[in-house]
C-alpha cells in the first residue's frame, strides 16, 4: 500500500492515493507489526498533500497520523 500511495502522490494522484490508503485500512488492521507501515503510508499521503499546497487536507491528516502513532 505505501509504495502505491508514494506512487500516486508522485504523479499528483491525490484522490488514487486516498483510495489505497481507505483500502488499506479496510483490510489490514493496526497492531504492533503494521503500525510502522500505516505511520510511512499515511507521511506519503501528507507529503503528497504539501506537495500539491493541499493544506487544509494536510492538516485534517495530521491529527490522525497522530492518533495511528500514538495507539
Amino acid at each position: 500500500y505505501c509504495a502505491m500511495v508514494n506512487a500516486f502522490v508522485r504523479c499528483g494522484q491525490l484522490s488514487r492515493a486516498e483510495e489505497f490508503v481507505v483500502k488499506m485500512e479496510e483490510a489490514i488492521p493496526i497492531d504492533g507489526q503494521t503500525l510502522q507501515g500505516y505511520i510511512i503510508t499515511l507521511t506519503a499521503l501528507l507529503k503528497g498533500y504539501f506537495m500539491s499546497s493541499e493544506y487544509r487536507r494536510a492538516h485534517g491528516l495530521f491529527p490522525k497520523l497522530l492518533r495511528t502513532a500514538m495507539g
